[in-house]
């Protein structure tokens, strides 16, 4: 397996049009209630002599409590008008948390910030749930949602692309259990884990979990990728076995942004928000200093992404993570003109019509699945007629490329030092690597 493709997930908007009307009812609301208290206010101040002036003011917090709780209703008369500590005493008022980060291009997930530190997520499966901080209660009316404790201390992770996000938040000592052996792994605290025993090995790369090892973990939560029906069965089954499930879909995204935005839903779990929208304005921001850089090219070299494998080319859509990751990085997509967000599988005679203009080629592989240019001809002999395949114009991934979404900054430097060496110079190849002509050939 080379490169894992998008297989289609249906979407959701992050803020539903009832929302805003509801936004704008509470707006309205708040409004008529302002009337009413700063009148109530001055009666008050007027009818009670040396009475403190704190007695007759409202606060804005209890307020928006009184909102957040209360339907819109007609100004009442000044007689029956709720004083301050009426308001502030209503036995349903909430004050929502002040949202920590927001979601700028993931598309998967969703995040609201509730009162005493609750937080409610959508998960990449469309579940709501609880994250209730340790001594908090569930808010009212919601007591029927997946409720996990936060911060978790304790988490299985059934990807290891969820895990690389988990580096910049420094917390992936709270792993206890993963489906990718200790051979596979490019992160040395996973490699640690497993030989310790801290980490529990609890399948085996993208098979069936093992459900009785994690339950005997006892987990926080489990954190797992859907995208199709089989591994939806697996979400199901974790939930009929009353183990707290959650699901990363970041690798659905059609933005390598979006992908990398996912740190975002893991911090939540982690009470991490701040250190996570932190690290992601960052990376965005050195991102867009790249793709600035490169702007100022005159010209931009075609470059074709491929992947053959027992007969099928696999090629990015024209919409894809793939297609923005090269346009950001100075370059012209092959295919950019067949849209879609997964991937097209196109005849041999189309990927050697496109090809011929190709200035660079990416190998969509890595070692151990690819070493040399001569596995990539065995698997598509007529690419040796290619000219950039002659000129030795083909770069690979790094074997820790799909353990690396935190690092996207590194991948789309990498490929614009390659579409544009003069701009970079003595600049060092993180996330890709050139393809040797033989096996084990000097890099």
């Amino acid at each position: 397996m080379g490169i894992v493709y998008e297989q289609g997930h249906e979407r959701y908007e992050v803020l539903p049009d009832s929302e805003s009307k509801e936004v704008n009812v509470k707006k309205a609301t708040i409004q008529r209630l302002l009337i009413v208290c700063v009148v109530s206010a001055l009666l008050v101040g007027c009818g009670a002599a040396g009475t403190p002036a704190a007695t007759s003011t409202v606060t804005s917090a209890s307020l928006v409590a009184t909102i957040t709780a209360t339907p819109a209703v007609a100004p009442a008369s000044p007689a029956s008008a709720p004083t301050a500590a009426a308001a502030s005493a209503s036995p349903t008022a909430t004050v929502a948390s002040k949202p920590l980060t927001s979601v700028k291009y993931a598309t998967g997930f969703k995040i609201e910030y509730l009162a005493d530190g609750v937080k409610k997520v959508t998960d990449g499966e469309k579940q709501q749930i609880l994250l209730v901080p340790a001594g908090k209660r569930a808010p009212a009316g919601m007591e029927s949602l997946p409720r996990v404790t936060i911060p978790i201390k304790r988490a299985v992770y059934l990807s290891s692309t969820s895990v690389s996000l988990l580096r910049p938040l420094k917390v992936l000592d709270t792993v206890i259990g993963v489906t990718t052996e200790k051979d596979r792994w490019y992160i040395d605290e996973m490699k640690r884990g497993l030989d310790s025993g801290q980490i529990t090995l609890v399948g085996k790369g993208m098979g069936e979990p093992n459900y009785e090892k994690i339950l005997a973990l006892k987990p926080d939560v489990v954190f797992m990728y859907t995208g199709s029906a089989d591994y939806v069965k697996r979400f199901e089954k974790f939930k009929e076995l009353k183990i707290p499930v959650a699901v990363d879909n970041e690798y659905l995204e059609n933005d390598p942004l979006g992908r990398m935005e996912w740190i975002k839903f893991l911090a939540a779990f982690y009470d991490k928000d701040a250190e996570a929208d932190a690290f992601f304005r960052g990376a965005e921001k050195r991102i867009q200093a790249i793709t600035a850089k490169v702007s100022s090219v005159d010209r931009k070299p075609n470059v074709a992404w491929l992947l053959t494998s027992k007969g099928t080319n696999y090629v990015p859509g024209g919409d894809s993570y793939v297609a923005k990751m090269i346009a950001m990085a100075g370059g012209d997509y092959w295919f950019k003109d067949h849209g879609g967000v997964g991937s097209n599988n196109f005849t041999e005679e189309q990927v050697l019509t496109r090809g011929r203009q190709a200035e660079v080629l990416i190998w969509a592989s890595s070692p151990p699945y690819t070493n040399s240019l001569q596995d990539v001809l065995a698997a598509a002999p007529k690419l040796a007629d290619l000219k950039v395949v002659e000129e030795g114009k083909v770069w690979f991934f790094q074997p820790w490329f799909y353990q690396s979404p935190d690092k996207t900054e590194d991948a789309i430097q990498d490929l614009a030092a390659i579409f544009h060496p003069s701009l970079f110079p003595g600049y060092e190849l993180k996330q890709f690597q050139i393809l040797p002509k033989e096996p084990n050939a000097q890099r």
